[in-house]
């Protein structure tokens, strides 16, 4: 998935779970969208527009409770460690967007600096002591273990200058240049977490990550059909009904594991993905409802599994969404799909642990052969009802 906030990317994960603010839209695209996104957007995009400045006078307030059911016997304000534990996370980004409307065609310039910096360290042998040492516990700590890792001299930059047609049809166009340049340093330490917590070990390591795309588009569309490449097409039945169709493909960039530990550097070749789309969109009951229905397929190469590496991988499913106006003020949703998905890799194999019941056959080192297992984090059955009531104010809002 990649996040794209006010349309500069969050290339780095930690940077994609900072809080937003004064949101005006969020879009979520199904993927693959890298015609129009580039790299690293082979499953998803999540696209946030924040509020525009502007002379009105406005604010909001939200009030949120959530549960946190902890397992029974765990007391939070009762903890076993001889260690340090300390966080800190610092970032910040700017962006300017600049457009300039010309005769036949409008012109955007897009520019982007996002930096963060983290630190963190924790007592991670689960309490207090060794089984060699005098007191420990509690349960049995084979050795002390505390780590720590930092986020150092990071700094994305982005640059889009974007061109796009005035013509109101049949044929419009838009094309442009994108580049990207990112620096990150991480570094990890490992300390003794017994007083006076000397650090045992240091790794230090830095990454360099640019990149370019050229890209352009072009839409056709006539008075009763309209086909947009991507590749992919729309016939309209009637005036209420689409049936469309999708070939599109992505990838992931190559993806490097900083060593930490007992866990040496490795590097993951890109990721790309291959899906087939078709389906029908129609509005229901006066355009008080849309519903929609779709079939696809998709293939994998070189997928990056986290515990793995590369994989092939296949899936097929079938999605039905549903959306309807009970009244003028209150929305129902329904979505829902199946997805069988399934790793094609005969050499596959991952390590096991001593405490678990291995289902899966082993090759000649003991570790488990995945082949035909589904994806991780792949549900087949996934179901979604919302429903919303807005209550209508002045000047439009709610």
């Amino acid at each position: 998935m990649s996040l794209i906030y006010d349309d500069i990317v969050q290339e780095t994960p930690i940077r994609k779970g900072f809080p937003i603010f004064d949101v005006n839209r969020i879009e979520v695209l199904a993927g693959p969208q890298g015609t129009l996104f580039g790299r690293n957007t082979p499953a998803s995009v999540v696209k946030i527009d924040s509020v525009k400045p502007s002379k009105a006078t406005d604010g909001y307030f939200n009030l949120f409770k959530g549960t946190n059911d902890l397992v029974d016997n765990f007391d939070p304000a009762q903890i076993h460690t001889d260690g340090l534990n300390e966080q800190i996370l610092v970032n910040s980004g700017y962006s300017a967007k600049l457009k300039w409307s010309l005769a036949d065609f409008n012109v955007y310039s897009i520019a982007g600096y996002e930096t963060v910096s983290a630190y963190s360290r924790g007592d991670i042998d689960g309490g207090f002591g060794a089984s060699f040492l005098h007191n420990s516990g509690p349960g049995f700590i084979p050795f002390p273990s505390e780590s720590a890792a930092k986020v150092r001299d990071h700094q994305q930059v982005t640059q889009e200058i974007r061109i796009e047609s005035k013509a109101n049809g049949p044929l419009t166009w838009q094309g442009g240049v994108y580049l990207f340049q990112e620096r990150l340093g991480f570094d990890s330490y490992s300390y003794s977490s017994t007083a006076p917590n000397p650090q045992t070990a240091v790794i230090v390591s830095d990454q360099t990550n640019d990149c370019y795309a050229v890209f352009g588009g072009l839409t056709s569309s006539t008075n009763d059909r309209q086909a947009t490449w991507d590749i992919g097409a729309t016939y309209k039945l009637d005036r209420n009904t689409n049936l469309f169709g999708r070939i599109a493909t992505g990838f992931r960039g190559s993806s490097i594991q900083n060593p930490r530990g007992f866990d040496p550097l490795t590097q993951a070749t890109p990721e790309t993905v291959t899906s087939y789309e078709v389906g029908v969109k129609a509005d229901l009951f006066n355009k008080r409802a849309r519903t929609s229905f779709s079939v696809f397929h998709f293939d994998v190469k070189d997928q990056q599994l986290t515990a793995v590496g590369g994989a092939k991988a296949t899936g097929d499913g079938v999605e039905l969404n549903f959306d309807a106006y009970v009244t003028p003020n209150f929305l129902v949703t329904w979505s829902g799909s199946y997805n069988e998905t399934q790793i094609n890799d005969s050499l596959l194999a991952v390590g096991v642990c001593a405490q678990c019941t291995v289902l899966n056959p082993k090759n000649a080192a003991g570790k488990a052969l995945i082949e035909g297992n589904s994806l991780p984090n792949a549900p087949k059955w996934i179901a979604n009802v919302t429903a919303r009531y807005g209550i209508p104010a002045v000047n439009g809002s709610e």
